[in-house]
């Protein structure tokens, strides 16, 4: 599926480990660096946190572990693409516009705009999504963290 990806892993690991494996082994000059919190604000306090890698100026991409669990016994390393354009204050402006009567010509470019993220998701952002989760399989392969 366009914009996500995932991998599987030989042990159970914790977002905080995941962010220590990648902080040291990570080539920030070839692939940049990454923060670890929400995409959507900068609330350090948040609750649900990922590790952040820029992708377009609309999208990031988004990478956590995920533990096995009672049906599922795989531990993965799992990264999608999410959409992230003005963070948290683009959300408020969308959230305003919500309960206006929208104008046909704003529905037109709506559907434009919302077309050309899609496209934009589906190319760039996947295909840089892609770079960034090999890069990380191949650093996991080397210290015989894959399954």
């Amino acid at each position: 599926m366009k914009g996500l990806d995932s991998f599987e892993i030989r042990r159970e690991m914790t977002l905080e480990e995941l962010a220590a494996f990648m902080e040291a082994h990570w080539d920030k000059e070839e692939y940049g660096d990454f923060r670890v919190g929400d995409p959507m604000t900068s609330d350090p306090d948040v609750k649900t946190k990922y590790i952040i890698l820029p992708a377009t100026a609309s999208w990031c991409v988004i990478i956590y572990p995920k533990t096995g669990g009672l049906f599922k016994k795989k531990n993965q390393i799992k990264a999608a693409c999410t959409y992230t354009s003005g963070g948290a204050g683009k959300l408020v402006e969308h959230g305003k516009k919500i309960g206006q009567v929208q104008t046909t010509v704003d529905k037109i470019k709506d559907a434009k705009n919302a077309k050309e993220l899609n496209e934009e998701m589906n190319t760039v952002a996947d295909g840089i999504m892609r770079q960034y989760t090999d890069y990380l399989r191949e650093l996991m392969e080397r210290e015989g963290l894959l399954a």
